[in-house]
């Protein structure tokens, strides 16, 4: 089968046969598990490779809930919950880890169709940003070569094996440092490295540049305010702005907070997000990891969670409008910012940011709100 007609990710992953028919199939199915079952059955028969991938698929994700869960059974039986998810995913764009992350089993078609689901992310994100503009937040190097007087500390790109000489010129003003792959994205790839020997510094570079290109970065020093959190990560703020006719939104911010010592503060390793007021920074829900643990407080430093006061936030805000404007083309960036003594400064940027932690903490979706800034751009 072609491609006509199906809507597609940008990694090449088709996952919705957008037409009048399947449209009219899928509404059927928002209120029958008789058409739901003939909704599932359509995507096998037209489908039948994805299908069977999609089914290894979510027998994976059955398994991590059922031990996320401490062995407790699943709020629905295994057949119930397949059909349900294989629905969700092309009805509504939702990935199985989102099904039950923003608690689709709980809910009825009107309220799931209040999530941002990932595979419409993309959709939005063709409207609101620049294609060719992506290798400018996707590569960590171009990113600082337009943003780095907003970094507030020392960076290095290495993208050739000519870099050594300028890279052991960092390692002797920064021992300790941070590395990172120079396109990862999520945390994955993040360490904490220390190099105190000369020899040390020249067979790291080799293996590390056998694995890719990849950059380096001064450690953040993060102020006490931030850090009482959790000291032994940077606890960074997601502050999403949209550039709309009528001014520079700010859409959901959210906090990121590492817990169990664990050095950075993603969903990934073991990270809780908590939603944040926009108009005031202050935490208005109980943190939560992705696995779907809630914690009033922080379950290593005891701090609450609902009602702290994040530092100096109109700074934060309006240093992500200056960034803003900076890419003005590309309407809708999310913007990884850290508070150190200096201030807020910028971590990083991202021009397709998924919308999961914007909503799963507060359990509210959030696909209104942002239709509203897409129809003023």
């Amino acid at each position: 089968m072609n491609n006509a007609n199906w809507l597609i990710t940008d990694n090449g992953s088709r996952w919705k046969h957008n037409t009048a028919f399947e449209n009219w199939l899928s509404f059927k199915a928002d209120d029958s598990e008789f058409w739901k079952r003939l909704y599932v059955g359509y995507y096998k028969l037209i489908d039948h490779k994805f299908y069977v991938n999609g089914m290894k698929l979510i027998n994976r994700e059955l398994e991590k809930q059922k031990k996320f869960g401490g062995g407790r059974a699943l709020p629905a039986s295994n057949q119930y919950l397949t059909r349900d998810m294989v629905y969700s995913l092309h009805r509504f764009g939702a990935m199985f880890d989102e099904y039950f992350m923003f608690k689709f089993y709980q809910l009825n078609a009107i309220g799931r169709e209040t999530f941002i689901c990932d595979k419409y992310r993309f959709e939005y994100y063709r409207t609101l940003n620049k294609a060719e503009n992506r290798i400018i937040f996707d590569n960590k190097g171009k990113t600082f070569e337009l943003f780095g007087k907003f970094y507030k500390r020392d960076f290095l790109a290495v993208e050739s094996e000519n870099d050594f000489k300028t890279f052991a010129a960092f390692i002797a003003k920064h021992p300790t440092f941070v590395i990172k792959p120079l396109d990862s994205s999520g945390g994955r790839g993040v360490r904490k490295v220390t190099l105190n020997k000369e020899n040390e510094v020249s067979d790291f570079f080799s293996k590390e540049f056998k694995k890719g290109c990849f950059a380096v970065e001064e450690i953040i020093q993060q102020a006490p305010e931030m850090a009482i959190l959790h000291p032994a990560s940077i606890n960074t703020v997601r502050v999403c702005t949209i550039i709309c006719k009528s001014g520079i939104k700010i859409f959901a911010p959210f906090l990121r907070v590492g817990r169990g010592g664990a050095i950075i503060d993603n969903a990934f390793a073991g990270g809780l997000g908590v939603t944040v007021a926009p108009d005031t920074g202050i935490l208005c829900s109980y943190a939560q990891s992705e696995s779907g643990e809630v914690f009033r407080y922080h379950p290593d430093t005891g701090v609450p969670f609902v009602g702290f006061q994040l530092p100096d936030w109109d700074n934060a805000i309006a240093l992500s409008k200056k960034l803003a404007v900076i890419v003005q083309s590309n309407r809708c960036i999310g913007w990884d910012l850290a508070y150190t003594s200096d201030g807020w400064i910028m971590v990083e940027g991202n021009c397709r940011g998924q919308f999961v932690v914007q909503q799963y903490p507060d359990g509210i979706g959030k696909k209104k709100e942002l239709l509203e800034y897409i129809a003023d751009i």
